[in-house]
């Protein structure tokens, strides 16, 4: 840490440059980020050599399969949460908590 601090009083003069190469820093990571992401697709339907729809029809088949298998777990815990209160937890009950876990 103390050689930071004795390279302050030499780096002070260019603070606005170095200020300016870190924003520019951010945005050339940020842009980067965004290429790699829109080519992603494009590059998946070249190398597996199937059609944009194939691929997004196979996105969307997998996403709703998620959706649904995580409705199924919200429909048990409301089942679980409906029988804790049943027998007379409260719902912020710690015991609730331990049950449900």
């Amino acid at each position: 840490m103390e050689s930071f601090k004795r390279l302050i009083p030499y780096i002070w003069p260019y603070r606005r440059k170095l200020a300016l190469s870190v924003v520019f820093g951010v945005l050339v990571a940020i842009l980067w980020g965004a290429n790699l992401s829109a080519a992603f697709p494009i590059i998946t339907v070249l190398l597996q050599q199937e059609n944009l729809h194939d691929l997004v029809d196979r996105n969307i088949d997998t996403v709703q399969a998620r959706i649904e298998e995580r409705d199924s777990d919200i429909v048990a815990a409301n089942v679980q949460i409906a029988e804790l209160t049943s027998d007379g937890l409260e719902e912020h009950d710690p015991d609730m908590v331990s049950a449900l876990a």
